[in-house]
Order: structure tokens, then sequence, then C-alpha cells
């Protein structure tokens, strides 16, 4: 992961990333917080919610698509980290364990997709 990480901060550019999977939640936010890794050209986000992590080091990210359903750490994750978003997508994003549109209501100006 450490290596995949210093190949994309060499990706000044980068606007959109995509990354379905992941072996570990854990190994994804540690090696961001040890690189202190942000990615501020990022805008689109097509994640693992393994890999949720990616939100809270993409401070422009306004897209975020989830490829599987998401976990309690994915959903708390959006709620504090996703005050830019605009639009989340994905396998049960809205009501992943009966919150009935909490995260909607959390982040003003969501559109469900």
């Amino acid at each position: 992961m450490s290596k995949f990480i210093d190949c994309l901060l060499q990706l000044s550019n980068l606007r959109t990333l995509e990354i379905l999977g992941a072996s570990s939640g854990v190994l994804v936010s540690t090696t961001l917080k040890q690189k202190r890794a942000t990615f501020p050209s990022i805008r689109t986000l097509r994640i693992a919610p393994v890999c949720h992590h990616f939100i809270e080091s993409c401070p422009n990210v306004e897209d975020v698509t989830f490829t599987a359903r998401l976990n309690m750490d994915a959903s708390a994750t959006i709620q504090s980290h996703g005050i830019g978003l605009k639009r989340i997508a994905g396998v049960d994003v809205y009501n992943p364990w009966g919150l009935d549109g909490e995260l909607v209501n959390k982040s003003s100006g969501l559109t469900k997709s």
C-alpha cells in the first residue's frame, strides 16, 4: 500500500480515483496517515467501503461511489468529512442499516444516484 500511495502522490492532476478493493482498511488508514497524504486534485472517488479513508485525504472530493454495502466506519467518515460532497452513490448508501436517509439529512445538498 505504501508504494501505491507514493505513486498517487506523484500524480498532481489526478481527478478520479477508482479502488475496487483493498486487503485491509487499517492498512489504508495507517499508510495515508503516516504519509500525511492529501490529494487536493481528486474530485471523484469510486471506492470499496474499506477504502473510505480516502475521503478524508481528498479535501475537494465532490462525488463518491461505493462499490459495496457501507459499513459503520464508512458511514461515520461520510458524516464527519463529507461536507463538500455533492453526490454519493452505490450499494445501500442511503439505507445501510435502516437509517432512513440519515446521511442525506447530515449533509445538505446531496443527491441520490
